[in-house]
Order: C-alpha cells, then structure tokens, then sequence
C-alpha cells in the first residue's frame, strides 16, 4: 500500500493554456491525434462530479440493461483516454487500451473541449457532459472553463429515473419501465458504495480506510466542510458571477 506520507503534489504543465499532469505534457501530440470512432460515447466531467455515476448509468444503457455482465465489470475498466492521473510510466496509455476496444466504446475525460482530440467532433460522436458544482491553479484546468464549455443539465440529483431516460433517450436507447426501475436500483448510491466493481475496493493503491471513494452524494454537504467568512463569501460570490454572467446555467447548492 502506498503510504499517503510519501505522496507528493504532482507538478504541473501548461497545454494550451490550461494546467495538466506530467504525462498528458508529454502525450499531447498523441492525444490530439487519438481516432475516434463514429459510435464512440464520450462522457465528460469535471474531477470529482460524479464521473463515475454516469460512467455507470451509460454502461447500463448501452449493455441494453442489467446484465451479468454489468454485474460484473468494473467500472474503472473504461480507460480515462486523455487524462488519467493513476497511470504509471510503465504501465500502458489508456489511449493504447481504447484501441484494442470492441465498439461501442465508452470513453471518460475531464478535459476541457479545447484539449479533447478533434476527431470526436469530427466523428460526430456522442458526448455526453456532466455538469455537478463542486479553481484556481489545478489539474484540468478551471472549473467554470469546463462548465461553461461543456454545458449541460444539473438535474442529476434530484430524479434519477428521468435523467436515465434522457441520457437513454440521447443514446438512441429505448427501455421499458420495470427496466429503468432496474437500473435505478443497481446505480443507487447507496448500493454502489458497497459494490467493489465502483467503490475502488479491488484497487490496490486506493486505501478506503483513509477516504471512501464515494462519500454522501448529497447537494449541500459542502457546508458541513466548508465555512466562509463574510469576505470569503463575497469574494467567492463576485468571482462567480463574473464567469457565470453569460451563460443561461443555473446549479442548486442545496436541497
């Protein structure tokens, strides 16, 4: 087990404007010219907005409803195809894995459009972007960069049932009710952290006992961490409403 003393914050590199890891620095020409495929799914977020919860919906979706086979994989088993930060520099790019994968691929990303290889667009695949408030100098870039490029719907918490239809819907998929009541169940948070096919579990260097990978999945849970001072608060406010100005987006930060 990796001791969590020993961890060093990783340097960072600009592409493009926008703060990245050591080794997209040193993939960027082979990143931009990665091929996608036609039927390619591209689910985009932002470092810790529920990447994996989608990750799981769409995979439901696409393997046609609750099989064995979802019972089974994990979810960690789709590669993160341009910004994986777990990838060691002998073990394979997850660009090389994606393309020794069967069709319909499902990809994940956290990059910003800028940085997503051309031939997504170009392909006209499909991307799905999942927009969860959770920026400064960090991985990926700014939080409202992403937001506000990638644009989409914040209901995610709130009806689950309706965002499976909708993403089904956006897939091409149809599905019965007793079948979206399935996968409801089998994506509830609840069971999900208790599944070792999304909880981290069967990762060796990924310590439960110090974090759990999914916490509450609940809207406004950040004020249990989180106290600004009043010039915090309008500090934060001022900042926010100066990115946010020209977009039509709206999140609830608590419910």
């Amino acid at each position: 087990m990796l001791s969590l003393l020993k961890v060093e914050r990783q340097t960072l590199y600009e592409v493009n404007g926008v703060p990245m890891i050591r080794r997209f620095f040193e993939y960027t020409e082979k990143i931009r010219n990665f091929e996608a495929k036609p039927d390619d799914v591209l689910v985009a977020t932002y470092p810790k907005a529920n990447t994996t919860w989608m990750i799981k919906i769409v995979d439901c979706i696409l393997s046609g409803g609750i099989t064995d086979k979802i019972r089974n994989q994990s979810t960690h088993s789709h590669p993160d195809e341009t910004s994986d930060t777990t990838i060691k520099d002998n073990e394979a790019w997850p660009m090389d894995i994606l393309d020794a994968t069967l069709s319909p691929r499902l990809v994940k990303t956290h990059l910003l459009v800028k940085l997503v290889p051309p031939s997504f667009w170009e392909n006209n695949c499909r991307v799905r972007g999942q927009l969860v408030p959770v920026t400064l100098h960090v991985a990926w870039g700014s939080w409202f960069d992403h937001v506000t490029t990638w644009r989409s719907s914040t209901s995610f918490m709130r009806t689950l049932s309706r965002v499976i239809e909708r993403v089904s819907h956006f897939l091409g998929r149809t599905f019965r009710r007793t079948a979206i009541d399935e996968i409801v169940k089998h994506t509830a948070l609840s069971n999900m952290k208790d599944n070792p096919m999304t909880n981290f579990s069967n990762l060796p260097w990924f310590n439960l006992k110090v974090s759990p990978f999914m916490r509450k999945g609940k809207v406004g849970d950040w004020k249990n961490h989180f106290t600004f001072t009043v010039a915090q608060n309008e500090r934060f406010e001022k900042e926010y409403r100066r990115h946010m100005a020209k977009t039509s987006l709206h999140f609830t930060d608590d419910l």
